[in-house]
């Protein structure tokens, strides 16, 4: 999810489906693109002409519709909303400058848990954000809240399941996942096949002057290279990124955390001078023109749009298809 991070280093992934649905120096915090659920569906009733269910959210047991019709969005899924066709009506402000969302969020207002009266006026029926919420209690007034959690543990397609249910979708959103799959694992045999099964493979990303590793969950191309395809990154990004989900580097510890192959994140306004230094130049990833800058404002994200756009550009990127 991203915490939709700007690099999401703030800190602290309609295209719809087609066919099926388409659709080493100080550490710091980079922000992340999401927080991790662990939900599910319980009962259902009727209020009045409006079905409603049970979902436990991370804050627990919550009664929401059960097919909600104006959802806003704290937290940085977005996207999984957009997937399945929920229509939204507040989102927040990383998710508007993400270039795949541009013309779904056309006219949705950008909301933060502090616009209480914003909010309010969106006359929402369901408010959805991250464990760390703020105003938790005084937008539950306003809509039922349901929360997510981000973390190293965070799985994305769980994720997506999770908001299938919660909306009504969950059929929907487990066809989606079971398609991507077959895709990611197509395109695995290969690249596997293309690059050597041992070589490694680097989720990096510069936002300012800072760069950083990543690990499996933390978006950038992390939960495809790593989580579904399973290929391997340098030991550095083992012992640190692929732990605690990210980790900053110097320029002197690039030699390290550059594997044979790099996804590089490019954060817009990033500063790339290190690319004139020595080391850098000096990579054999550099000078085997194994270096791919991507673009991180699309690639932070793990939802399913952006999931289905990274997985292009890593295929072509590897395959040059």
């Amino acid at each position: 999810m991203r915490d939709r991070k700007r690099t999401l280093m703030s800190i602290g992934f309609t295209v719809v489906f087609a066919a099926m649905l388409w659709g080493c120096g100080t550490q710091a915090t980079p922000s992340n693109p999401a927080d991790t659920p662990t939900s599910h569906q319980g009962e259902s009733s009727r209020t009045g002409t409006s079905q409603t269910k049970i979902y436990m959210s991370e804050n627990g047991p919550v009664r929401v519709p059960a097919h909600p019709k104006r959802v806003v969005c704290l937290a940085t899924l977005d996207g999984d909303f957009i997937a399945l066709g929920v229509h939204l009506v507040g989102v927040d402000s990383y998710a508007k400058q993400d270039p795949l969302f541009a013309k779904q969020l056309e006219h949705v207002e950008v909301v933060t848990d502090s616009d209480l009266d914003k909010i309010m006026k969106l006359k929402p029926d369901l408010i959805v954000g991250l464990s760390n919420t703020n105003n938790v209690e005084r937008l539950k007034a306003i809509a039922p809240v349901v929360l997510y959690k981000y973390d190293n543990h965070y799985d994305a397609l769980k994720q997506f399941i999770e908001i299938g249910k919660l909306v009504g979708k969950e059929a929907e959103a487990k066809a989606w996942v079971a398609e991507f799959e077959r895709q990611v694992q197509q395109a695995v045999d290969q690249i596997r096949k293309k690059i050597g099964a041992q070589s490694t493979v680097s989720v990096l990303g510069v936002d300012g002057k800072e760069m950083w590793a990543f690990g499996s969950n933390w978006g950038r191309g992390g939960e495809i290279l790593y989580g579904l395809m399973h290929l391997k990154a340098p030991q550095a990004i083992e012992q640190t990124a692929m732990k605690q989900g990210y980790q900053q580097i110097s320029e002197e510890a690039m030699p390290q955390f550059f594997g044979d192959y790099v996804f590089l994140n490019k954060w817009p306004g990033a500063d790339m001078s290190f690319q004139q230094s020595p080391v850098y130049q000096n990579l054999p990833a550099v000078t085997q023109h194994h270096v791919y800058v991507v673009d991180e404002s699309i690639f932070a994200f793990n939802d399913p749009l952006s999931l289905q756009y990274e997985l292009k550009v890593i295929r072509k990127d590897l395959l040059g298809n």
